[in-house]
């Protein structure tokens, strides 16, 4: 990674009452740091309490190495939120 590089993050999943539901993490925010882990990015209590319990959901991240012309996607993570 480097500090010319930007990043996007959305959690996706189901709300409680079954609808999707995509909560914005990180919006196009420049790599602060060069460093082998990055920590960037907090999703809140209340955005989680948002999703369904015992369904998996997704982390999603993109990457921009030319200005925000184009993205990349990295691998998605799919957690279990339980209770």
């Amino acid at each position: 990674m480097g500090t010319e590089q930007f990043l996007t993050i959305t959690v996706r999943g189901v709300s409680s009452s079954g609808s999707q539901l995509d909560i914005p993490v990180l919006t196009e925010s420049p790599v602060p740091q060069v460093a082998p882990v990055i920590d960037v990015g907090r999703i809140s209590k209340a955005d989680l309490q948002r999703l369904k319990i015992a369904t998996a959901f997704e982390v999603r991240v993109r990457v921009s190495f030319d200005g925000k012309l184009t993205w990349q996607p990295f691998p998605t993570l799919t957690p279990t939120l339980v209770d």
